[in-house]
C-alpha cells in the first residue's frame, strides 16, 4: 500500500468513527472513485465498525453491572475514570493498524470479567462460542437421540432412538445415520438411512417393502463436484446445528434454571424458549442446554417442542456429544456398498448431481436451486422455471439488466415474504443469467421493503408467486418457501459460497463481473432509498 493511500485510510477510519459518509468528504471521495483498494477498504472498516460497536452496546448492562465492583477492586471513580463503550470504540477504529487485534483483546477481556465477576450471562457467550466453534470447525462430530412415535395414537408412545453425524467441512466428507418409521409390533425402528460422502461420491440407501413385509436394501450413487461436496457438508452441518440452537446466527433470551452434574462435570442448566409461527397456530419450542461451570463447554441440548394441538411440550431431540475439530477414523467415510443390497447404479454409471436439484424438469415447473441471506437482510435466489413448450429460453433473458425487472420465464418468483406475521416484502430484481447445458439459471436479488429482523429470528421466506406463460392450473410442482438458505457474514463467505454457487451452475470458468460482492451492496442501497 502506497503512502497516498495510507494517508487517505487514516482519514477514512476518522470519518467512520465520527458516524460520517467517507464519500460526503470531497478529496477522499474523489480518491475513492478511482481506488479499489480503499474502496474496500471503507466496506470492510464498515462492517468491523457496525460488529464492535454492537457488541459494545450489547456489553452496556454487563459494564453497568460490574462497573462499581471493578472500580472498587482498582480503586478509583466509576463515574469518572472507566472506558466507557463509546469511547474504546472511537480509539480502535481510529486505529488503522491495530483494529483487529484491538476488537479481539477488547473481546477477550469483557469474557474475562463477565466470567469472573458475573456468572449470570456466561450462557449466551458460552452458547455463542459453541457456534463460533462451528463456524471455524474443520470437522463435527455429534450424537444424541430422537424420540419418535411408537403408534399412530392421538396421544402416542415414543421411543428413544440413537442418530450420529460427522461432517469433514474441509474436504467435504459427511455420514449421516438416521431412523426410518417405527414398528408397531417391536418398538423399534425398522431401519436406519445412512448417508455417505467421500468428497467425490454420495452414497444413498433406501429401503423397499414387499407385501409381505420384507424389506430389500437400495444403494444409489451420485458424483459431485469438489464444490458441491464441501457445499453439501456446511449445508448439512449448517441445517443440523440450526435445529439445535434454533438459529446458528445468535443465542438470545436464554435464563439459568438449575444445576446438575453430567458425567462427572458441574454444569449449569439454561434454557430459551423460540416460536416458529405458522398457519396452524405455530410451533413452540424449547432448548435446553448443560454449559460446564469450569469451562463454559456445552455438554448435552435437548429440544422439546409442543405441536399446535397438543396440550404440552415433549421431548423430540437430545444431544449428548458435540466434538469440534477432531480426527476421524480414515475408513469412515468409505462409499462402499454393504453386502446383502441392491445397486440401482454403480460409482462408474452415476450421474452428477446437480445443486440444488429435486429430479427431473418434468415434475417440476418452479425449482429453487440455492439462497443465501446477505448481512444487510436481502437475499439472493438462484431459481429456474422449465417449460416444456419453450425448452430453448435464452430470448427470454434479453435486454435485461443488472438490478432491471425479472425474466417473464413461466412461473417467476415476484417477491418474497417472511415466514411470519410481519408486514414486510421483498422485491426482486435480475442479477445474472447462467446457462449449464441446456438449462437456464435466474439469479435475483430480494431486498425488504423496510428493515426486517436477523435471519435466526425467521423461519424462512413465502415465495409470491407470478404465473407469466403458464397459467396456475397447468403448472406442476412449484417451491412455495425458502427454508435451507445460507447465512453470509462475511465477503469471504460471499466469494466462497455465492460466486462459487455461481461458477458450479454454468458452463463459464469464472462468476461475471456484474455479481461481485461491491456491486450487490450498491444495487441493495440504491433500491433501499
Amino acid at each position: 500500500m502506497n503512502k497516498h493511500c495510507e494517508t487517505k485510510q487514516d482519514r477514512i477510519a476518522e470519518l467512520v468513527t465520527e458516524h460520517s459518509d467517507p464519500y460526503s468528504d470531497r478529496e477522499t471521495a474523489s480518491h475513492l472513485r478511482e481506488c479499489s483498494n480503499c474502496r474496500q477498504y471503507v466496506s470492510d472498516l464498515k462492517i468491523d465498525a457496525q460488529r464492535l460497536s454492537d457488541f459494545l452496546d450489547s456489553m452496556r448492562p454487563v459494564i453497568a453491572r460490574i462497573e462499581s465492583t471493578v472500580s472498587e477492586k482498582l480503586g478509583c471513580d466509576s463515574t469518572t475514570q472507566m472506558a466507557k463503550p463509546n469511547s474504546i470504540w472511537r480509539s480502535i477504529m481510529n486505529n488503522r493498524m491495530a483494529r483487529v487485534s484491538s476488537v479481539a483483546m477488547v473481546v477477550v477481556a469483557a469474557l474475562f470479567l463477565i466470567i469472573t465477576m458475573d456468572k449470570s450471562v456466561t450462557p449466551a457467550f458460552g452458547l455463542t462460542e459453541a457456534i463460533n466453534r462451528y463456524k471455524n470447525a474443520r470437522t463435527i462430530h455429534t450424537h444424541g437421540w430422537v424420540y419418535m412415535p411408537a403408534n399412530g395414537k392421538a396421544k402416542p408412545e415414543f421411543v428413544k432412538v440413537p442418530i450420529e453425524h460427522w461432517f469433514d467441512l474441509e474436504h467435504g466428507c459427511y455420514k449421516m445415520i438416521k431412523p426410518g418409521s417405527i414398528d408397531e409390533r417391536t418398538g423399534q425402528p425398522r431401519y436406519f438411512f445412512t448417508t455417505v460422502s467421500d468428497g467425490q461420491y454420495v452414497m444413498r440407501d433406501s429401503y423397499r417393502r414387499s407385501l409381505k413385509g420384507e424389506s430389500t436394501r437400495l444403494i444409489r450413487f451420485e458424483r459431485l463436484t469438489d464444490f458441491h461436496a464441501r457445499f453439501q457438508a456446511h449445508n448439512s452441518a449448517y441445517r443440523f446445528l440450526a435445529q439445535v440452537f434454533g438459529g446458528v446466527d445468535s443465542v438470545n433470551g436464554f435464563v439459568k434454571v438449575g444445576d446438575e452434574v453430567i458425567q462427572g462435570v458441574e454444569c449449569g442448566i439454561w434454557e430459551g424458549e423460540l416460536s416458529f409461527p405458522g398457519s396452524n397456530g405455530g410451533m413452540q419450542t424449547k432448548v435446553k442446554s448443560w454449559l460446564s461451570s469450569m469451562t463454559g463447554e456445552l455438554t448435552r441440548v435437548q429440544m422439546w417442542q409442543k405441536p399446535p394441538n397438543a396440550d404440552e411440550l415433549m421431548l423430540l431431540l437430545e444431544i449428548d456429544q458435540i466434538e469440534f475439530d477432531v480426527e476421524f477414523p480414515k475408513d469412515l467415510f468409505r462409499t462402499e456398498p454393504p453386502e446383502e443390497c441392491r445397486l440401482e447404479n454403480t460409482k462408474e454409471t452415476a450421474p452428477m448431481a446437480e445443486l440444488g436439484s429435486f429430479g427431473s424438469d418434468r415434475f417440476r415447473s418452479l425449482t429453487v436451486h440455492v439462497a443465501f441471506t446477505m448481512p444487510d437482510g436481502s437475499v439472493i435466489v438462484c431459481w429456474r422455471s422449465a417449460d416444456d413448450g419453450n425448452p430453448d429460453q435464452d430470448q427470454l433473458f434479453e435486454d435485461l439488466t443488472f438490478g432491471g425487472r425479472l425474466p417473464k420465464l413461466p412461473v417467476a418468483i415476484h417477491a418474497l415474504k417472511p415466514i411470519a406475521s410481519l408486514d414486510v416484502e421483498y422485491k426482486g430484481y435480475h442479477l445474472i443469467k447462467t446457462q449449464k447445458g441446456d438449462k437456464f439459471f435466474e439469479w435475483s436479488l430480494y431486498v425488504p421493503d423496510h428493515a426486517v429482523p436477523k435471519r435466526s429470528s425467521i423461519v424462512g421466506y413465502k415465495i409470491v408467486h407470478q404465473y407469466n406463460t403458464l397459467k396456475q392450473d397447468d403448472a406442476r410442482t412449484v417451491a412455495g418457501s425458502i427454508t435451507e438458505d445460507i447465512q453470509i457474514n462475511t465477503r469471504d463467505d460471499y466469494d466462497t459460497w455465492i460466486l462459487g454457487a455461481v461458477k458450479e451452475l454454468s458452463d463459464l470458468e469464472q462468476a461475471p463481473d456484474d455479481i461481485s460482492y461491491e456491486n450487490i451492496q450498491e444495487l441493495v442501497r440504491s433500491r433501499s432509498k
